[in-house]
Formats: structure tokens, sequence, C-alpha cells
């Protein structure tokens, strides 16, 4: 569910506001500046980061530190596949 959430939720929502954005003209079109839409699409998709197994440590709860960086392990093992699909869809969007 984790890896579902973070590679295809999370990019798609992304890019749907990042769409809404550049209709507003908050942000430039793609067509205007593709390697900021590549790089802000690549924000999406990215895999989770480790500051909260470092701040459940911190806190003394090793047992749910210990559950979290097991799915995070397993979340950046699966992550080589999705992010090689996504990124190739990116540059095809952008033009790169």
């Amino acid at each position: 569910a984790i890896c579902i959430a973070r590679f295809l939720v999370v990019p798609m929502v992304g890019g749907a506001a990042m769409l809404s954005l550049a209709k507003l003209g908050i942000i430039p079109t793609v067509t205007a500046n593709p390697i900021l839409w590549f790089f802000l699409l690549t924000q999406f998709s990215m895999p989770p980061a480790q500051n909260s197994v470092v701040m459940l440590q911190v806190m003394g709860k090793q047992p749910a530190a210990t559950r979290l960086s097991r799915t995070l392990f397993l979340t950046y093992a699966i992550s080589a596949v999705p992010l090689t699909i996504l990124f190739s869809v990116y540059m095809a969007m952008t033009g790169l």
C-alpha cells in the first residue's frame, strides 16, 4: 500500500497540482521551463526519507523504529522499477 501510494497516487496528484498551477500562471508551463517541471515531478516520486526512523530512535521507540526501517528498506528495494518508468514518462513529458 505504501509503494502504491508513493509511486502511483502521489505522482498523479502532484502532476495534477502542477498542471493547475501552470494554468493559473503561478508556475511556467512545461514548454517554457522543462527542467523545472522535470525536477518538480521527480520530487513527487522519490522514496521517503529516513528521518522518521531517527526520530523514533531518539524517542526511545526502538521496536517501532525497527519496523519502520524494514518498511523503508522494502520501499527502496522496490523503487527501482517504478522510478525508471516514472522518470521515462517525465522525460517524455518535458521533452528532455
